[in-house]
């Protein structure tokens, strides 16, 4: 069994790879094979969550955002109140920069009627997950 290993791959060199296999005389023969080769580079670090006020009023909007580093795939990011998975965010598409590497963004907008335990999770099939991230809100007054 023989392999063969690349080294130093770009983000760019993902794509259709094959290997041609030739044998030498009196019976010459080819063997082919080929599969599909992607790029992986997880994020730098946990994502960051912006937004969060040291005190809310009742009534208030809490307007969290929560930004996961650049990598390629983008991961999957989801909002949870006391452990409720929340439809109610904006999903904010990953920005493309030159380099092809993507940040993802979340916002997710709750008002602030009672003492809630916010999560948000970070996930991708290609990394681990990250452990939620926990904020605890409780509107004053």
């Amino acid at each position: 069994l023989h392999e063969v290993v690349l080294l130093q791959m770009a983000r760019n060199s993902g794509g259709n790879y094959r290997c041609e296999v030739l044998t030498e005389g009196p019976k010459f023969g080819t063997d082919v094979k080929g599969t599909n080769l992607t790029i992986i580079d997880t994020p730098d670090g946990p994502p960051v969550v912006r937004g969060m006020q040291p005190s809310y009023r009742r009534g208030d909007f809490i307007l969290l955002n929560c930004t996961s580093h650049r990598s390629l795939p983008p991961p999957h990011l989801s909002w949870a109140i006391q452990a409720d998975k929340q439809e109610n965010w904006q999903s904010v598409s990953p920005t493309l920069s030159d380099n092809h590497m993507n940040d993802t963004d979340l916002e997710m907008v709750h008002g602030a009627d009672q003492r809630r335990l916010l999560f948000v999770q970070v996930s991708d099939k290609y990394i681990q997950e990250y452990p939620s991230q926990e904020f605890v809100v409780t509107p004053d007054g």
